[in-house]
């Protein structure tokens, strides 16, 4: 046994809390770089995939459960910090910087400097804060102003604001705004203006948290004074201790309501005017810079000196810190729409958490992953995994045993394909070495003249649990339990080395062996399948039948075809379907299709498959996955089967070269808000032509509306007189 990673439940089984606590209980496995890239179309995305520039330097993927993505100059920050960070509703990501205010899509940076934008006082932005209207406030070096729409107006002495830099921002449900200064002043919003309420009781020109609670109240923290302003003055909550260094509190606001208020180790969840929880850090944090709650529960504190601790709901704390190759200066720590926390730093750079989709097993064979070749759900829970060198692995809650197969000439430790069926029994397929099976009295070698032939590398069970062996020849065989029957050209079958098997809902068999495809009714003779035009279907690696009755077939050149009624239909590119290399398809519980290509992974909507087919809708909608969703950097396997499965718990699981991949629809959160498209025209000459890149969405009057949901570039284009072309990038 090679214990390793166990599976992880899947989100139904899971608790809220648990997720919280996921985080802190993740040990440290290598590094990776990478963050989340995912295609939706027609909406697009709130925030567009991270570009896959360079990472300098690689970050370090924290646990199972995370990817880390940094942003330095070299990428295209003004500076090496992200002082404060916020979400526009149109989804773009502001970060303030010393250096400039930037607009962030999660490709491209834009920065905002006083010389590009006039009505920004200064380059150097210390702090955001986005109100329920939806205003950007922007504290600069050179003054506070605040962004509405695309308008800038400035809060200079007359309008009430003499603070120096805004230490920290806090707002009511009502939308008034507290402002609290670094020199110690506290503000409120009033109408277009502010009005500074009296000094607190603390430290004289000491800068203040601040906060408002569920009842509108507002509070401050400092060392020296932690209270709350009532009744026209300020009134005392919580006792500090004298000795309390002045960078050991600090405040941020509770997701269940009220406020989290830290002093030294002591954490105090204030709510109303009583406290309702307090708990005790393991150690004292650091200089704080700011304290905030993400929506699993965990408490986040960014420190000036020692990095970000991260609180879990049952009080475990994690440091990430430059040890662990984030970073020792921490600023701010903010959670997006998807769920993705972005860090930001004094001096290195911007980061982002990534929630891992995908679990990668990589099975590691001397020191190099394992090529898996085939994948199988256990009945009984856990997943069969066949390797190309080390023979079978079963994936269940111990962790991953690889299981000792009894010696085979020459191709033991070499699997083409595995199943486990509904009896209980495990199917293991060898290069050159026949089929293996394991009941209840253990392993046998089975004859290769009964199973067709030595290289198994497609197994299938079919409704009546019969069990259909490809051993890579021209024949195929069918075991029912009893004994085997062979299916050859005399059945009139002619294939050489089937690949793939299916069964439809009517009970007929298919077969592809990449250069035809047939399908044989009950105790009938297999029929070829073609085209229209009576040519062969060729390079059809994997078969997957639909419930309305038809059978779709992955093709490695074309796309995607779909039989039904005898009549073929092919989605490509023209109804928005544009992989055309499918190597693999399964239906998760959801009527999601996941279909492998290469290295990336698309889910596509089953019933839109089946609405384009039939021609009751014009495009379908994809979504692409990558290594940057936790997939492994490899190639799926191809030609075997089964290449993908769907276990008792609705997980799926995807061979691949290196190691085998593994997500759980039911947890998967995609960000459905569209993104707004900005529309610039120019003219350009010469023959009328169709743009090189398209996607979904409704272009100006008059230019065609046909997109492709690929690539980052975004246009169409309308003929114009003489030849000209009108090109409209958004």
């Amino acid at each position: 046994m090679q214990p390793e990673w166990a599976i992880p439940r899947t989100a139904s089984e899971v608790t809220p809390r648990e997720r919280g606590r996921s985080l802190a209980e993740g040990a440290l496995r290598g590094v990776a770089a990478g963050l989340l890239v995912l295609v939706v179309a027609p909406a697009g995305l709130g925030v567009e995939a991270p570009a896959p520039a360079a990472v300098t330097p690689a970050p370090a993927a924290l646990g199972s459960e995370w990817l880390v993505r940094s942003w330095e100059t070299a990428d295209g920050l003004p500076e090496n910090s992200a002082t404060a960070i916020a979400q526009t509703p149109d989804g773009y990501v502001w970060l303030g910087t010393f250096n400039g205010l930037v607009r962030f899509n999660g490709t491209h940076f834009r920065v905002v400097t006083p010389g590009t934008t006039p009505g920004l006082p200064s380059a150097g932005i210390v702090n955001l804060h986005l109100d329920r209207r939806d205003r950007l406030w922007v504290s600069t070096y050179g003054g506070l102003v605040v962004r509405e729409a695309e308008r800038w107006r400035s809060l200079a002495a007359g309008s009430g604001w003499e603070g120096d830099f805004v230490r920290t921002f806090a707002e009511r449900e009502s939308g008034e705004v507290l402002i609290t200064s670094f020199n110690g002043r506290v503000f409120e919003s009033s109408g277009q203006g502010l009005v500074e309420l009296p000094a607190p009781p603390g430290e004289a020109g000491q800068g203040y948290f601040g906060g408002a609670d569920v009842d509108g109240v507002w509070w401050v923290v400092q060392s020296r004074f932690v209270g709350r302003w009532a009744d026209g003055r300020w009134e005392s909550r919580l006792t500090s201790s004298p000795g309390l260094p002045t960078e050991a509190v600090g405040c941020g606001p509770a997701r269940g309501g009220g406020l989290w208020v830290l002093l030294g180790r002591e954490l105090h969840h204030m709510r109303g005017d009583r406290e309702v929880a307090r708990r005790t850090l393991p150690e004292a944090p650091g200089g704080v810079w700011s304290l905030s709650e993400d929506s699993q529960g965990n408490l986040w504190i960014a420190t000036h000196n020692r990095g970000f601790c991260q609180l879990a709901p049952d009080g475990t704390m994690r440091r990430w810190d430059a040890a662990q190759g984030i970073s020792d200066n921490g600023r701010c720590v903010f959670e997006d729409r998807e769920q993705n926390l972005w860090l930001g730093t004094s001096g290195d750079g911007l980061l982002c958490l990534t929630r891992r989709r995908f679990q990668h097993f990589d099975l590691r064979g001397d020191q190099k992953s394992l090529v898996v070749q085939s994948v199988s759900p256990d009945p009984g829970g856990g997943i069969w995994a066949a390797t190309y060198g080390r023979g079978l692995f079963r994936l269940g809650a111990p962790g991953q045993t690889n299981v000792p197969l009894p010696e085979l000439p020459d191709g033991a430790r070499v699997l083409q394909s595995v199943w486990a069926d509904r009896a209980g029994r495990v199917w293991a397929g060898t290069l050159g070495g026949g089929l293996r099976l394991r009941d209840s009295s253990g392993w046998r070698l089975l004859p290769m003249d009964e199973t067709g032939g030595g290289n198994v590398v497609a197994l299938f069970e079919d409704s009546e649990g019969g069990i259909w062996v490809s051993g890579g020849g021209e024949r195929i065989a069918r075991f029912d339990g009893q004994a085997f029957r062979i299916f050859g050209p005399a059945e009139g079958l002619s294939v050489s080395g089937v690949t793939s098997l299916a069964e439809d809902k009517s009970g007929a068999l298919w077969v592809s062996d990449g250069h035809a495809v047939f399908r044989r009714e009950r105790d009938r003779p297999f029929i070829e399948v073609k085209r229209a035009d009576g040519a062969s279907l060729g390079q059809i690696t994997s078969l997957q039948k639909d419930p309305d009755g038809a059978m779709w077939l992955a093709s490695t050149d074309e796309g995607l075809w779909r039989w039904k009624e005898g009549r073929l239909s092919l989605l490509d590119a023209r109804v928005g379907y544009s992989v055309r290399n499918v190597r693999g398809l399964i239906e998760d519980l959801d009527g999601w299709f996941w279909i492998t290509s290469g290295h990336t992974l698309v889910r596509v909507r089953a019933s839109d498959l089946r609405a384009v087919a039939d021609g009751s809708l014009a495009r379908v909608t994809v979504q692409e996955f990558d290594h940057n969703d936790g997939l492994p950097r490899a190639e799926f396997t191809r030609g075997r089967q089964p290449t993908c499965a769907r276990d008792t718990a609705g997980r799926l699981w995807f061979a691949t070269i290196k190691g085998v991949a593994m997500i759980d629809p039911a947890g998967l959160r995609l960000n459905a808000t569209p993104r707004r498209c900005t529309w610039k025209a120019s003219l350009s000459t010469g023959p009328p032509r169709e743009p090189r890149r398209r996607t979904e969405g409704t272009p100006p009057e008059g230019f065609r509306s046909s997109w492709t949901p690929r690539g980052r570039g975004r246009s169409c284009c309308r003929p114009g007189a003489n030849g000209s072309r009108f090109a409209m990038p958004a």
